[in-house]
């Protein structure tokens, strides 16, 4: 696969002149077009090159542009190039171009060189590989089937792409592709202020005009003699020797240019030793300087090309003394080039669709709205406020400045993006979306899917909405709001987050942040089954949490974490323990559990007779979430009917296990099992629940039930009135000052989304 420059046809030829790019880049060869030159301008090896000529081939290429790929490879560098003698070459279907008006562009539009889209004579294997110029206006364009190229100009227009890998730019080309091109300054047009530039000439008086420019053998200079001059001809820059003030020619651009030239005639080096200056400004300051002479002895006549200093916006050509002292240097100007830089149109608020394809779409100035369609797409908003939409996947989306929005909310599809940069804004779709972002402060609105938002560092505003969404904060200052939903919610220093209806679960996280920041956290009290959660995820500084209030079954208080942040915590629920009557298995036989004492040896599935460490009771009303579940005999092998508490964990095996867990044996909390016949609820009165605690957790047998013992978990810990929670430090110190929450768990332990799983094969009434 050849590689070249990309040439291009300004009007859809291939001509002497036509501009080519510093792109340099492989393409599919579609036609050898012929050989030709280049004429370029830049350096190689070290060496400056001005208007080089050079040969090479010129190539059409699928993609239907042509390439020129030199004969001697790529210089090292160049500032301009230009084809030279090309071989002859038409596109057979030019860009479709707009009026400035506002127009309807699509395949049954016919431009005023009668190009249309889609008519087979286009580029590409199909002939509909298109270019469309919409031109000034508020314009509609649907470029139609195939890789199309489209240009919105000036004013807000509604692009669409089409079907095919769409290049699509909202007001013009990518500023490094807009054409540039080349302004003549001579005897004919010197005085005209309309071409970009403004002429004037400054005498020995210090006064600068027009009406000071004079013309004489085909250049122009300043009108007047000077003093002490060895010519007869007025019309020519020269240096006054008796005064030390050199006459000016003075070139005002419109626009920077970073490249001009100039030729000059009857400055005579080698017989006068006459020598010129030249002067670029940017802004009044001076940028670079120097003198010049004549280029052949003899001619007084020669070129000076100036490049390489960057923008400036003046040039100002004078003379000096002659270099033998005795009188002052003169001549005139025949000719000026410099370089026009690309127009950029006007921005407009555009309404861009990409269609099928993989697209690239610039929605450059004005505030944009970008739908990429299917297909891998690169979004680019440019500068305003833009708005993104999407089908795709894998889609690149960058902001650029402005507040720019990312909106699902019209997307059918569910979304995946990974990449994206300079958001500000997101709405997800109702599908369920997944967004991992890493430094970027954005407020995020979720849908009524069940949505995965990993927000990474930066202050960022997440909003679940609908469904069981996964929200995690990340680092910064984060505020997360789960909404409707059972949700999970990571957090860290500094966050503030709610749970919004449903069971929610909060981790607390080490996201790396520095400092003590403290943490708030809601648990909501509406739309709850099992109630809320929080896990401290072994941050806790056991022992520090402090309970201010546990009425209704929720707790509320503050505990510090190992980095000393203090987390403030209200709405929170759920207790995990046995009731008094329920009998365990021990080395003497079946035992009632409130009957068992510290140092008693009870049944283990895992490491046989361990000893009691700690054992306590508990009397709560039996209302709400602090009601009792019964398990009906026969369920988990339970040999009679068993008492536990909501969030107590059952022991659960089988294949269906295996399938989904990747372990045979899981634990399940008794109420995300709940059916209303065997597994039920059982309000009214009082229940006092038990506590049985060994080295390390442990499965026991209740009723013939396999199930849990006491977890020393921060929900379990906290739940425990003060006295109680004392005695249990006292027995077992490392819970207070260590972290962690009481050792890992016997088995896996299934959430209520996974119990849900199991449901359908859970024993069922016996």
């Amino acid at each position: 696969m050849p590689s070249g420059y990309l040439v291009q046809l300004g009007d859809g030829s291939l001509d002497h002149g036509d501009t080519i790019t510093s792109t340099y880049s492989s393409f599919t060869t579609d036609q050898n077009l012929g050989a030709g030159n280049w004429s370029w301008t830049g350096s190689h090896g070290g060496t400056p090159y001005t208007n080089e000529v050079e040969p090479g081939v010129y190539y059409l290429a699928t993609d239907g542009n042509v390439y020129f790929v030199p004969d001697y490879g790529p210089p090292d560098s160049f500032s301009s190039a230009t084809a030279d003698n090309p071989p002859a070459y038409t596109d057979s279907d030019g860009p479709v171009e707009g009026t400035s008006g506002a127009d309807n562009i699509d395949s049954s539009y016919t431009d005023a060189d009668g190009d249309q889209i889609d008519n087979g004579s286009g580029g590409g294997a199909s002939g509909n590989q298109d270019t469309v110029e919409a031109g000034a206006g508020d314009d509609t364009v649907n470029a139609g089937a195939d890789n199309d190229m489209v240009f919105g100009g000036s004013g807000g227009d509604s692009l669409a792409g089409g079907s095919g890998d769409d290049t699509i730019y909202g007001d013009s080309s990518s500023e490094a592709g807009l054409t540039e091109s080349d302004q003549s300054i001579g005897n004919s047009n010197v005085t005209d202020t309309s071409s970009g530039f403004t002429v004037t000439a400054r005498d020995l008086s210090g006064t600068a005009n027009a009406a000071n420019i004079d013309y004489y053998d085909g250049g122009f200079g300043v009108a007047g003699a000077i003093s002490d001059s060895d010519s007869s001809v007025d019309a020519q820059i020269g240096y006054d020797k008796a005064s030390g003030i050199s006459e000016e020619i003075i070139v005002d651009f419109d626009q920077d240019t970073n490249d001009v030239s100039f030729s000059f005639k009857h400055l005579y080096t080698d017989t006068y030793g006459e020598e010129g200056h030249w002067a670029i400004y940017k802004d009044g300051v001076l940028i670079a300087e120097g003198d010049f002479t004549e280029d052949v002895a003899g001619s007084g006549t020669g070129t000076i090309n100036i490049s390489g200093y960057g923008d400036f916006d003046q040039l100002v050509l004078s003379a000096n003394l002659q270099t033998d002292g005795t009188d002052g240097s003169d001549y005139m100007v025949t000719d000026i080039t410099f370089t026009v830089p690309a127009e950029v149109p006007a921005d407009g608020n555009d309404s861009i669709d990409g269609g099928d394809g993989d697209d690239v779409i610039y929605g450059q100035g004005g505030d944009d709205t970008i739908f990429g369609g299917e297909g891998t797409n690169v979004l680019d908003g440019g500068a305003g406020n833009d708005v993104f939409v999407s089908d795709g996947l894998d889609d690149t989306i960058i902001g650029g400045d402005g507040h720019d929005i990312i909106d699902q909310r019209l997307s059918t599809s569910t979304f995946d993006v990974d990449s994206f940069s300079g958001i500000e804004e997101i709405y997800t779709s109702d599908s369920g979306d997944t967004w991992n972002w890493a430094s970027d402060s954005i407020h995020l609105h979720g849908g009524a899917g069940a949505d995965t938002i990993n927000a990474g560092s930066g202050a960022d505003t997440i909003e679940g909405g609908g469904g069981d969404d996964s929200l995690k904060g990340g680092a910064g200052a984060d505020s997360i709001d789960g909404g409707t939903g059972d949700d999970s919610l990571i957090i860290g220093e500094g966050d503030t987050a709610t749970g919004g209806d449903g069971d929610d679960y909060f981790t607390v996280e080490d996201t790396g942040d520095t400092g003590s920041n403290d943490i708030y956290v809601t648990g909501g009290d509406t739309g709850q089954t099992t109630g809320d959660t929080l896990d401290f995820n072994g941050n806790l500084v056991l022992g520090s949490v402090n309970i201010t209030d546990n009425t209704g079954g929720s707790l509320t208080g503050t505990a510090t974490l190992l980095d000393g942040s203090t987390v403030h915590f209200s709405g929170i629920e759920n207790i995990i323990c046995f009731t008094a009557g329920t009998r365990i298995a021990t080395s003497a036989g079946l035992r009632c559990i409130e009957t068992l004492r510290p140092g008693d040896l009870v049944m283990t599935r895992d490491n046989g007779l361990q000893p009691v460490r700690w054992i306590s009771q508990s009397t709560v009303p039996a209302t709400g979430n602090l009601a009792p579940i019964r398990i009906k005999a026969g369920q988990f092998g339970a040999e009679r009917d068993l008492l536990v508490s909501p969030q107590h964990r059952m022991l659960f095996s089988g294949s269906q296990a295996s399938l989904l867990f990747g372990e045979s044996e899981v634990l399940v909390s008794a109420v995300h099992m709940l059916n209303d016949r065997s597994i039920r609820r059982e309000p009214g009165g009082t229940v006092t629940y038990v506590h049985v605690l060994f080295g390390q957790h442990e499965i026991i047998y209740a009723e013939g039930a396999a199930s849990e013992s006491f977890h020393p978990g921060i929900q379990a810990v906290s739940a425990l009135e003060e006295p109680v929670r004392e005695e249990l430090f006292r027995i077992m110190p490392d819970l207070r000052w260590h972290s962690g929450e009481g050792g890992r768990t016997a088995r896996l332990c299934a959430s209520r989304h996974e119990a849900a799983l199991l449901l359908p094969r859970a024993p069922q009434d016996q």
